[in-house]
């Protein structure tokens, strides 16, 4: 707690690093790279963001507000209604999060369709609380950081979550990288250990993780990269989509502009014609003409649906990137050999020809391949004796060890799945000539557990007090 009060009452940026604290002066000249909107509306000198944009729960615009309720200062509505029309933009704009964009709702944002998208649907994938950045002799250094050693730094966040991430001086030292091996959501990192990677050309970096912890979020605008999927897919031997897939997404976003913008002004003419019928004024061109803005309305939603599921289908085609340290090649001719292993004692005692699995199983009369081919078809077999308990030994052995050194809890999941599931695993649609698919009830046979096991938590939120989640099946 002591610690926490000297970063508090630190003028400059506070930091901790091996226990001592670190005051470090920005520049004079900088500008925070969040400012508050009460700021940018120009009630208030100076101020930073620092709750996700989230101003009804903020306890700085809680108390701006009280002040103008007892009538001391304006609100900054009120500020900007002042403004001349083509300076009073969207609040989003104000913050620069968006864009210009134009007011259409003389700031009553609970009224505004673009705001209730804006807040229901973008942020929710996107909210990460903003962070202060300030220059200090040409470096960017982020405010209420702690630094590591290894040039990464870790904030604390509402909620409890530590945000982790690589500074600005091992950036520019490094250079631009081509590629950021990223970890995964879920990942457990451990501190001091290699957490992700950056590369450039040949060349490949470890990147040592500040603390220890699980991946909740990964910033998808780092991944935001067109060239480095494009490469990931043509490295798999894969039909490169990424142009059309961002033609239809910025077709997706055109047809979304426009529908806002008709909305908008269908809602703002709504209200101009109810003044006009108190008022006893004829209001009929008005209303027709609206009476096509709606029809035009309902045809832009149809095209946008219809442009939506075409880009749906295309982003279930793009492969999963492969790691930078996987070799690149056309056919199994080219993998490369990383290891041999062979239990200690263990030796091959003759110089016979070493048989494969089909060829011993023949021999010692545990696989019967002939069999299997009659009862069901080629590829088949009928498990046999010795064979047969070895088959049952070898599950009862894995999931007995996971589930007592480990801690897994067991699963006996369904054999039968429907699309959804086989889409959330990449199974669909690439492989749905290779499946065997029960038309009648639209039923796929899994190929392994790891499917309906990895969909069990599909579309759910779990609390970070759950996880990790441990399953075995």
């Amino acid at each position: 707690m002591a610690e926490q009060s000297q970063l508090q009452k630190s003028a400059g940026i506070g930091n901790k690093l091996s226990g001592q604290i670190w005051k470090i002066n920005p520049d004079k000249k900088d500008k925070g790279a969040n400012p508050c909107l009460w700021m940018q509306a120009g009630v208030a000198k100076s101020k930073e963001c620092n709750n996700y944009y989230d101003c009804t729960s903020c306890k700085y615009d809680l108390g701006m507000r009280k002040k103008v309720e007892s009538g001391k200062q304006l609100s900054w509505q009120d500020v900007m209604r002042r403004k001349p029309t083509l300076e009073r933009v969207c609040r989003h704009s104000l913050t620069n999060r968006i864009a210009n964009r134009a007011c259409a709702y003389d700031y009553q944002c609970a009224t505004c369709d673009f705001d209730q998208y804006f807040e229901d649907v973008w942020t929710t994938h996107t909210k990460t609380l903003p962070g202060s950045i300030q220059q200090v002799k040409g470096f960017d250094v982020p405010t209420d950081y702690y630094f590591h050693n290894g040039h990464t730094w870790a904030r604390i966040e509402s909620g409890g979550n530590i945000r982790i991430g690589l500074d600005d001086f091992a950036l520019k030292l490094l250079g631009k990288a081509d590629v950021f091996d990223l970890p995964l959501m879920g990942k457990e990192l451990d501190k001091d250990s290699v957490g992700w990677g950056l590369r450039r050309r040949n060349n490949q970096a470890d990147i040592l993780s500040p603390v220890g912890g699980v991946i909740v979020e990964v910033n998808s605008k780092v991944r935001e990269n067109p060239e480095i999927v494009k490469q990931g897919i043509l490295n798999k031997n894969e039909k490169d989509t990424v142009n059309e897939i961002l033609e239809v997404d910025r077709e997706k976003r055109q047809l979304l502009t426009k529908t806002e913008e008709l909305k908008a002004r269908r809602n703002k003419v709504s209200q101009e014609v109810g003044r006009l019928k108190k008022a006893g004024e004829n209001a009929d061109n008005i209303v027709a003409e609206m009476k096509q803005v709606s029809e035009d309305i309902k045809q832009l939603d149809e095209q946008l649906r219809s442009v939506d599921d075409k880009l749906k289908e295309l982003l279930l085609w793009v492969p999963n990137l492969p790691h930078s340290s996987v070799p690149v090649g056309k056919s199994e001719e080219d993998n490369v050999e990383s290891k041999q292993w062979l239990p200690d004692g263990f030796v091959f005692e003759n110089e016979e020809k070493i048989l494969d699995h089909i060829q011993l199983g023949k021999k010692l009369n545990i696989l019967d391949f002939e069999r299997g081919a009659k009862i069901t078809g080629s590829g088949f077999p009928v498990y046999v004796g010795k064979g047969a308990r070895l088959e049952r030994a070898l599950i009862n052995f894995m999931l007995d060890y996971h589930i007592d050194k480990h801690g897994y809890t067991e699963i006996i999941p369904p054999l039968l799945v429907n699309s959804d599931s086989m889409k959330g695993t990449g199974q669909l649609p690439k492989m749905q000539d290779d499946m065997y698919h029960v038309e009648k009830d639209d039923m796929y046979a899994i190929p392994t557990a790891e499917v309906p096991i990895t969909n069990m938590h599909r579309n759910e939120v779990l609390a970070e007090t759950d996880l990790p989640i441990n399953y075995t099946g």
